[in-house]
């Protein structure tokens, strides 16, 4: 179908060339002026013996394996963000085929590769290795592959690129993800309004997003992805 046909483009342009920006983004980052492998050794360690990192990454694990046989293809992953390409939303190609990419690419430097399964503590190094990485390229004034990520999502529906999501088109972004609590989208709006004004920005979601894949942090981002967390 459509969006099996753009992320089988974009995973060629992830892997086979050096003309993707993100590749050359982190082709930049192996360099001695983007690495620093004491902020990633540090970042690596703290995730995976935090108990709160943990419980988001396994309850996200289980949001993503569809077939519930332990393991996470890349399909998996792609498709509960991607699925939302196939929705009745009018955007022209290059916006899904961006979301496409930025995706592929995320899950490519998370460890994900065609035709191989992660398992869960697979799944979790990954994600703590590039949490490194990201956060190092932060730190040096970089835009990270989540922030990209991010951008690719919202312009699906913000098109001016300034006046952030309501409830009502978060919800129709959320519709064709394939996860079925159907509070999921309100759970999300409500830990991701920061200031509380009724639209949710594309700053505001990035910094959930990167306090929920990259820091132990639960507490403000409880209800992002519609996961309820406990620690």
């Amino acid at each position: 179908n459509e969006y099996k046909s753009y992320l089988s483009n974009s995973l060629q342009l992830v892997i086979s060339t050096s003309l993707f920006p993100f590749e050359l983004l982190y082709t930049a980052m192996t360099s001695r002026a983007f690495r620093s492998s004491r902020v990633e050794d540090e970042v690596k360690f703290d995730l995976l013996t935090s108990p709160g990192w943990n419980e988001k990454l396994d309850k996200m694990f289980t949001l993503h394996d569809a077939n519930k046989d332990g393991f996470l293809s890349m399909d998996e992953f792609l498709n509960i963000h991607v699925r939302q390409q196939t929705a009745a939303l009018k955007v022209a190609d290059d916006v899904k085929y961006n979301l496409a990419v930025s995706l592929s690419s995320f899950a490519c430097h998370a460890g994900f590769m065609p035709d191989t399964l992660l398992s869960l503590k697979q799944f979790k190094l990954g994600i703590a290795n590039l949490a490194g990485m990201e956060e190092a390229r932060r730190q040096n004034g970089g835009t990270t592959l989540l922030d990209y990520w991010t951008d690719a999502y919202f312009d699906l529906i913000d098109r001016r690129k300034d006046v952030g999501l309501s409830l009502q088109q978060l919800a129709v972004l959320w519709r064709n993800t394939g996860i079925t609590d159907k509070d999921a989208a309100k759970k999300t709006f409500e830990a991701v309004d920061i200031n509380g004004d009724g639209r949710v920005t594309r700053d505001e979601m990035k910094k959930r997003n990167h306090m929920f894949w990259y820091t132990d942090n639960t507490k403000e981002v409880n209800g992002l992805y519609g996961i309820t967390l406990i620690n």
